[in-house]
């Protein structure tokens, strides 16, 4: 049996190329945890293995702590700079469990030992993102303005994969 579990964090950090002060950068956190279980057992020529593994964890972009709930990122594409706030507030829950299971045999025969295999593997992966975002751009001409999210938006997806 075995546990890991982590937490980094990073206190400012700044996506893209626009130029931030540390109120208009981003805390990444990412708690997270995995833990794996073993069984193996022998009888006769036969060998049975199973195993149950856990990954869990969440990926964190949250605002300053000391940014004000009323606060929105201002971008200026021609000055290159930010203010007040950072991009978004995102959140992105993911895990992954898995459950092995194999069985071996040893097969003496003609022309010498055999080893015979036969197993089944369950993988299921799961990732969500949600994402608020506080931001208005300003700049010279409209073709150089872009706004990413409109404020207060959320946008939210989820993915799931089994195998």
């Amino acid at each position: 049996m075995s546990y890991n579990w982590n937490n980094k964090i990073r206190g400012h950090r700044r996506d893209g190329t626009f130029q931030a002060p540390d109120i208009a950068s981003l805390v990444q956190t990412n708690p997270a945890f995995s833990s794996q279980v073993k069984y193996t057992g022998i009888k006769n020529k036969t060998v049975f293995e199973s195993s149950f593994s856990v990954m869990s964890g969440q990926t964190n972009y949250l605002y300053q702590p000391d940014t004000l709930a009323t606060a929105v990122r201002m971008e200026d594409a021609t000055l290159n700079t930010s203010a007040f706030a950072a991009q978004r507030h995102e959140e992105q829950p993911n895990s992954r469990y898995q459950f092995d299971n194999i069985v071996s045999q040893n097969i003496p025969g003609m022309g010498g030992d055999h080893l015979l295999k036969a197993g089944v593997q369950f993988g299921r992966l799961s990732y969500e993102a949600t994402t608020t975002c506080r931001t208005i751009s300003t700049c010279s001409t409209a073709t150089a303005c872009r706004r990413r999210c409109a404020s207060g938006t959320r946008r939210r997806s989820r993915r799931t994969s089994t195998r």
